[in-house]
């Protein structure tokens, strides 16, 4: 899990050093727990790269530090690793998380994810799913994190959320849940008992079909607003996003880059609306709006390289300016101020 708690800083100089938020998509809370060993491999297409490739990426947890960049001192996780992440535990502290809620397993193993991406990368094929530590992982919230404005409900089994859900006060605090197609096929009946207390749901479009069993995104999202949510964003990959209320729907297209590696682009997307809205007194569909471009901004750095290469390396300077490419190009009418 991870806490923005009533986050009062601004967006700092490097990603790295002032990203400290939960992260979603695929999360902050879910980075710290899958990856800190090497959670991915990817077999890809030739028509892709043109030869096959098994991506090692060891610091998955940085993909959603840097996406969560601008609330520095506010921001805790509640997640199981083994302890061979002690390392990059340290490093995720070091941008100013509160990692106290963090179980560390002895001799125990990372959760381990692997797929295989076809020639339209925005298609992937799930191979193996372990879930490591996280089998057995009981969550206990840091006291004084409880009343968190912003909490990210990371890719964690239903039943572990739901009792993350039950330490919160539950008084002014905006839930983002963020879950997988694996749970949807082995733990449905729980994972709606979540999404009835959340407030966003965030999901693919694959993992939207599947839950409801729908035919367009629409009907997805209505569906899933019955269920409890008062929002939805539906990710598209390198087509953009969608953000779904009851009465109002909000498309946006990508930030077009050469895409090398999507691994940690829905953890960077989720970090960047999960900052973007702890810094708002106020959540409503506009600012989940300005939270999506931010997000999608920020996942455009993630996919130009391997892992979180790109990403550690982006400033302020870099998100500003793509910003002002893809608010011109877009047309978009918002006030979106980093």
């Amino acid at each position: 899990m991870g806490f923005g708690a009533n986050a009062k800083s601004t967006v700092g100089r490097d990603a790295l050093r002032t990203a400290a938020i939960a992260t979603g998509a695929e999360s902050f809370a879910e980075t710290a727990q899958t990856a800190i060993e090497v959670g991915q491999k990817f077999a890809i297409d030739d028509e892709y790269t043109a030869q096959q490739a098994k991506l090692e990426l060891q610091m998955s947890a940085f993909a959603g530090a840097a996406g969560g960049l601008g609330v520095g001192g506010g921001a805790a996780i509640a997640s199981a690793v083994p302890a061979k992440a002690q390392e990059y535990l340290d490093r995720i502290k070091s941008t100013g998380a509160d990692i106290s809620g963090v179980d560390i397993v002895k001799n125990g193993q990372s959760f381990f994810w692997s797929g295989k991406y076809h020639a339209d990368i925005n298609k992937r094929t799930t191979l193996d799913t372990k879930l490591g530590v996280l089998e057995t992982f009981n969550p206990t919230i840091p006291k004084r994190f409880v009343d968190s404005n912003i909490v990210v409900l990371g890719n964690l089994h239903p039943s572990v959320q739901y009792k993350s859900i039950n330490q919160l006060l539950g008084k002014n605090q905006f839930l983002i849940l963020d879950t997988m197609n694996f749970w949807m096929d082995n733990n449905l009946e729980d994972l709606n008992k979540v999404i009835s207390k959340v407030n966003l749901v965030s999901i693919n479009d694959e993992e939207a079909y599947l839950l409801t069993k729908e035919k367009s995104l629409e009907n997805c999202a209505s569906k899933i607003i019955k269920k409890g949510p008062e929002y939805v964003i539906i990710k598209k990959g390198e087509l953009g996003a969608e953000l779904y209320s009851k009465d109002e729907k909000f498309s946006l297209p990508s930030f077009r880059v050469k895409a090398i590696d999507p691994t940690g682009a829905g953890d960077t997307f989720a970090g960047g609306l999960a900052a973007y809205l702890s810094k708002n007194k106020k959540i409503d569909f506009n600012s989940l709006k300005k939270g999506l471009i931010l997000g999608t901004i920020l996942a455009s750095f993630t996919v130009e390289g391997l892992g979180t290469s790109c990403i550690e390396r982006v400033v302020k300077k870099n998100i500003l300016e793509r910003l002002e490419i893809f608010i011109n190009k877009n047309k978009i009418d918002l006030n979106l101020s980093i």
